[in-house]
């Protein structure tokens, strides 16, 4: 995860978002889609930052909180960026500002 970034090039997508009020961009190529938070489950004996995982149309999502794995206290965490890294993980997140290949342009 970048702290806001450069100027990107028309291909590339990137995604903004806000975490515990601190607001971050990284690489979007790989979001899928952005969905609200769903119902989840706990996996017992799962890692801190593992909040559980949820039924998204057929396919078990593990959700991980991304305040968690940065070592920082959650905020509402109510949105879920779904990433395909080889599979799909959701990356929970306060909220999603932009998923676009201009987003250092939006309010």
């Amino acid at each position: 995860m970048t702290r806001p970034a450069a100027p990107l090039s028309g291909s590339q997508r990137q995604l903004t978002l806000t975490v515990n009020g601190g607001r971050y961009a990284t690489d979007g190529q790989h979001v899928r889609e952005v969905i609200r938070r769903p119902r989840l489950t706990r996996v017992p004996h799962g890692p801190p930052a593992l909040i559980g995982v949820c039924n998204l149309r057929g396919t078990v999502l593990p959700v991980v909180s991304l305040a968690r794995l940065m070592g920082i206290e959650p905020g509402p965490e109510q949105r879920v960026a779904v990433l395909d890294q080889g599979g799909a993980i959701g990356l929970l997140v306060d909220a999603v500002l932009t998923l676009d290949a201009d987003a250092d342009t939006q309010p």
